[in-house]
């Protein structure tokens, strides 16, 4: 498969129609004294989220055995 600029717009076109179905908007910023970034798919309003997200899932992976680790790339590898 080729990746062009056509696909690329096609994709980003697919998700903004499903997310406009929805409702849906970027959730608000992770409360402050804590929380959490998860349910955000990616989609923060500045660089600093995504670095604290960054962060957040970071902490939370290395906690993972390795077994756990070869379980999500297979899925991953799936999608």
């Amino acid at each position: 498969m080729q990746v062009d600029e056509t696909l690329i717009r096609n994709v980003v076109e697919q998700v903004l129609a499903k997310v406009g179905k929805n409702g849906a908007a970027p959730a608000a910023a992770a409360p402050a004294g804590g929380g959490s970034y998860a349910g955000r798919f990616g989609m923060f309003t500045c660089a600093n989220e995504a670095v604290a997200a960054s962060r957040e899932a970071f902490e939370e992976l290395s906690g993972i055995t390795m077994e756990g680790r070869k379980r999500i790339i297979d899925h991953i590898r799936r999608i």
